[in-house]
């Protein structure tokens, strides 16, 4: 088999960039080793550089239906005064400035758009194993001991990314010693709970609260030497819930402790194959710049990878592509670089 592009991960960047080369009649092989998308919400917001481009793919017409605009922030205090709100202003591309999104059934919907595109194939339940570039093509070993041909191969494949181990490009970068219990809840009817972002300035405590389609979340920061299992306990979960709503009232949809790390990729091109997403770098999830970053790379990327495989420009081109998404990144995670790549 030969392929203009193979797609190795099929997460929301993997996806989004598979629907911007095959909207356009690039030949896609998307590989991923999960058996389907990843069923639980992580990715809670999304900016509005961001909700345009989606709206734009396959399957994605009906997203702003789907999600709740966000409006403003506010900052309160630990008894939920309200300290500070910041309104957000007026839209300028035709979609909120922000809004809170449901990222399963997200995917779920770019999935099914990139189901009728003719020239993409996925196959799930399989993954890159190793990768040998010849003069014109990267020649590809799955899982299951298939071979493809591919012109271009792009990690999308996360922050573990089997992708970027196999091309040596190395992962520096920093470990935060800030673990935060992270709850989301679904409730059929609304919650008694203000619809918008609140931070909550409580040094015993910090919190983060949001609504989301269909139910809401919070986040909590740990503090020294809780332990984390003990923290997603259903009792644990509750006790916390409770200043806020009545935990009977809800659906538990998930409780999980995140560890925050700020990594990237020593280079995101090695020859033929390319890096995107967590596979190129990682920050802390905080505004939704981790899975907006992604798409932000797979967006300057795609167009790109277009126009070599056209022959209108040449493969060198694609530096470009680092050259224009790394300072940003690094600028959002608030790290710097030296001349060699070492973040501090």
């Amino acid at each position: 088999m030969t392929v203009d592009v193979l797609v190795a991960g099929f997460g929301p960047v993997g996806a989004v960039l598979t629907a911007l080369l095959g909207e356009r009649g690039v030949s896609v092989l998307a590989v991923d080793r999960a058996p389907g998308a990843y069923p639980r919400p992580r990715a809670a917001g999304l900016d509005e550089e961001v909700l345009r481009l989606l709206v734009g793919l396959p399957g994605m017409a009906g997203l702003l239906a789907e999600v709740r605009s966000s409006r403003r922030a506010t900052f309160v205090g630990p008894d939920r005064r309200l300290l500070l709100a910041a309104g957000q202003g007026p839209a300028e591309l035709g979609v909120p400035v922000g809004a809170f999104i449901h990222q399963p059934s997200v995917e779920r919907a770019l999935r099914a758009g990139i189901a009728a595109i003719p020239s993409v194939e996925v196959r799930l339940g399989v993954g890159v194993r190793g990768l040998r570039e010849g003069a014109e093509t990267v020649r590809v070993e799955l899982d299951d001991a298939s071979v493809v041909e591919a012109r271009w191969v792009v990690g999308c494949d996360g922050a573990p990314s089997t992708v970027r181990s196999l091309i040596g490009a190395g992962y520096a970068g920093t470990t935060f010693a800030q673990p935060w219990l992270v709850v989301d809840v679904r409730s059929a009817e609304p919650l008694p709970v203000a619809p918008e972002i609140a931070f909550v300035l409580d040094p015993r405590r910090p919190a983060v609260t949001m609504p989301m389609p269909g139910g809401h979340r919070w986040e909590w920061m740990l503090r020294p030497g809780e332990d984390t299992d003990q923290m997603t306990r259903p009792d644990t979960v509750a006790r916390l819930l409770a200043p806020w709503i009545d935990p009977a009232t809800v659906t538990v949809e998930r409780a999980a402790v995140y560890t925050f790390h700020a990594r990237m990729a020593g280079r995101w091109r090695v020859g033929r194959v390319l890096l995107a997403g967590d596979a190129a770098h990682t920050m802390p999830p905080f505004a939704g710049q981790g899975l907006a970053s992604g798409v932000r790379d797979v967006a300057a990327l795609a167009w790109r990878l277009r126009e070599v495989l056209a022959g209108v420009c040449g493969p060198a081109s694609l530096d470009d592509y680092e050259r224009e998404r790394r300072p940003q990144v690094a600028a959002i995670t608030g790290v710097e670089e030296d001349r060699y790549g070492n973040w501090r």
